[in-house]
């Protein structure tokens, strides 16, 4: 298997790379961990992601995405127009994060007292986002 050991700076990540990755998806990496980190540290509760939707909303856009806001007030639908002929698929991330307080000592920890990403949806976001550069 091809397992490798990556210091985070405070836990030890095992990944494998077993997995058909595209080449052209790799050099994406240090991009996705700078907007889940940036993610992780504004989080904002249910139907008040002001800040997120405005990050997630601009990176699409420069994605050429047409980018419909304010959906559920501060959701976002973005649609990639294709070929006519061609299928039609959705992707969808959780934005919201919790009310709870994040103990921990990483440079991106929430900036908000009382509200934390400790469920994923930073990361999906993230993934989400890098997704939609590839397409």
């Amino acid at each position: 298997s091809d397992v490798y050991k990556r210091q985070t700076g405070h836990t030890t990540v095992f990944m494998s790379y077993n997995y058909n990755i595209r080449p052209e998806v790799l050099p994406l990496e240090k991009e996705l961990i700078e907007f889940r980190r940036y993610l992780h540290s504004i989080p904002e509760l249910g139907y008040e992601c002001h800040k997120t939707a405005k990050f997630v909303s601009e990176k699409l856009k420069a994605y050429g995405f047409e980018v419909k806001e304010g959906v559920a007030k501060t959701g976002i639908v973005a649609t990639l127009r294709g070929k006519e002929s061609s299928p039609c698929i959705a992707l969808r991330a959780d934005m919201d994060a919790l009310p709870m307080q994040e103990i921990s000592n990483v440079p991106y920890i929430s900036q908000h007292p009382g509200i934390a990403h400790m469920c994923g949806h930073d990361a999906h976001t993230a993934i989400l986002l890098i997704v939609g550069k590839i397409l």
